[in-house]
């Protein structure tokens, strides 16, 4: 999964204890679902999602902040999770129709 250039749009946040598993920290399907947040409304209005490719790189835990980055092309967004010190987290590609 590559990095973009630019990411365009960036979401921050705090992790919520509802958003642990049983492993203590942030579930898999919601680090998908921070990654998305960063993408703007109307374009996810007007599109479906076709694919998921997404590599986790390090866990992050309750009270902890991250920051959601994405890049926005026609039909393909790439998304990357840091925490607050930058380290990656979590990096998606996404293809759209």
């Amino acid at each position: 999964i590559p990095h973009a250039e630019n990411y365009e749009h960036c979401v921050s946040d705090k992790i919520r204890n509802d958003e642990i598993d049983f492993n203590l920290h942030l579930n898999s399907i919601k680090y998908m679902v921070k990654a998305l947040d960063a993408i703007p409304d109307s374009f996810k209005r007007k599109k479906k999602i076709s694919s998921i490719h997404a590599k986790y790189t390090k866990e992050i835990h309750a009270g902890e902040l991250f920051n959601s980055y994405a890049h926005v092309n026609k039909q393909v967004t790439l998304h990357l999770l840091t925490n607050e010190n930058r380290e990656e987290l979590f990096k998606m590609r996404t293809e759209w129709r």
